[in-house]
């Protein structure tokens, strides 16, 4: 499988090692000519994040550091940016994860569309569309569209419960589950067993009228 990372900061480099480790054939790209991401200060930058010269991360090296990739002992506990930066190179360079990276390289092919600026499905007829997130207004969007464009995929950072407007007798979920009783068992039980309630309540398999959709 072919898996395509981008931006090489604090999450892109490792996740080339550990794609890599796990046998997909990986290829990094870089929009600047440098890895680091916010960690590679630039005095003239056009877009993106960046930081002040003298930033020093809050964050001791303890903490931040990559378990398998100790910074070196002679880095203080708070590293300037730079040492940052310096300490992220060698990272890569131990790992070899260099030739993986093509730098100066920008991918955008489609049009990026923010929800605040959507407003129906005009115009995503039989497009392939890319929803980032699961939170109200994506689900929405995705819904809307499920009928109309050729695929739509959802790509979320953690799962999510996709539930109807009613619960049991007809009931609105959010009177019969955001009062004071319910919130403070949320408070007080761990997840996992709200998870296997919710597990028990609905199917957990997702299907869509009409067209296969991945999720």
């Amino acid at each position: 499988m072919r898996v395509c990372v981008i931006g090489t900061g604090v999450s892109g480099l490792p996740a080339i090692k550990e794609c890599r480790a796990a046998g997909f054939e990986v290829v990094a790209y870089e929009r600047t000519s440098d890895i680091g991401g916010l960690w590679n200060y630039r005095p003239q930058i056009k877009d993106g994040s960046t930081l002040m010269k003298s930033t020093i991360c809050n964050t001791s090296k303890e903490m931040m550091a990559y378990s398998d990739f100790p910074p070196s002992a002679n880095y203080p506990n708070f590293m300037h940016n730079s040492l940052i930066r310096q300490y992220l190179q060698e990272y890569a360079e131990n790992f070899d994860l260099l030739k993986e990276i093509r730098f100066n390289t920008s991918v955008e092919k489609g049009h990026v569309l923010h929800s605040r600026d959507y407003h129906d499905p005009q115009g995503f007829q039989n497009k392939n569309v890319f929803i980032v997130g699961s939170g109200n207004s994506a689900m929405g969007i995705a819904a809307e569209l499920a009928d109309v464009a050729k695929s739509v995929t959802i790509s979320t950072r953690r799962g999510a419960w996709i539930a109807s407007h009613l619960w049991k007798g007809g009931i609105p979920y959010d009177v019969a589950l955001y009062n004071r009783f319910y919130s403070s068992l949320y408070n007080i039980l761990p997840s996992t067993i709200s998870n296997d309630y919710m597990e028990g309540h609905y199917d957990v398999s997702i299907f869509i009228r009409g067209k296969k959709r991945r999720h």
